[in-house]
């Protein structure tokens, strides 16, 4: 094939991969974010209890899609402790000059402050809800509440961070606040709650 028609051969070729790579991107990168999965689909039941939920929590905000895959189809506490280590191996920094710490330093530290802070019953502080956002963003600047102006509805507890607030463990800026309600016997994460209808418990406007 020459001449013109060998032109318009390849010209069809790159123009049908353009096309190509623009439908496939798309698919390709909203593979990499998956749903946020429930406790029970962090926990690894092939692993001892010192090992079994130790993505849930921060750390399935740490790690990415396809360390949470690896981790779960471990069958040893051996294996997971290597992967553990790996996993925090990953993620030093020769930027960060010493005494400042590393992000398992920090992360261990925020872990048991959740684990003093925010335990109910059954639950360690460092897998509820508020202790992953602690663990995550350090504690917040302030800690408010507020009540409902519809009946039934408990206190919500209102964690608010600075506008340049660092990033955290995840790599993301801490959302200006997270609101947080009483839900049997845990304090849940809730979305957003209309501000018009709340009221300042106390020092409010």
């Amino acid at each position: 094939m020459s001449g013109p028609s060998a032109k318009s051969f390849w010209i069809c070729c790159v123009v049908v991969s353009a096309l190509a790579l623009a439908l496939v991107t798309p698919g390709a990168v909203a593979a990499k974010k998956q749903k946020p999965r429930s406790p029970e689909e962090l926990t690894n039941f092939l692993l001892g209890p010192g090992h079994a939920r130790w993505l849930v929590g921060a750390i399935s905000r740490i790690a990415s899609d396809q360390e949470i895959d690896r981790y779960l189809h471990l069958d040893s506490d051996d294996d997971a402790s290597a992967f553990i280590e790996e996993f925090w191996a990953a993620r030093r920094s020769s930027e960060i000059a010493w005494p400042a710490p590393q992000p398992q330093g920090i992360y261990e530290t925020r872990a048991r402050e959740a684990d003093t802070l925010f335990t109910e019953g059954p639950l360690a502080g460092r897998r509820s809800d508020r202790g992953t956002i602690h663990i995550l963003y350090g504690a917040p600047e302030k800690v408010s509440y507020e009540v409902a102006a519809r009946p039934g509805l408990g206190p919500i507890e209102v964690w608010t961070y600075a506008k340049d607030a660092e990033k955290g463990l995840d790599g993301e800026q801490p959302k200006r606040e997270y609101f947080f309600v009483q839900k049997g016997e845990h304090t849940v994460q809730t979305p957003t709650p209309p501000r018009q209808k709340l009221r300042p418990r106390s020092g409010g406007r």
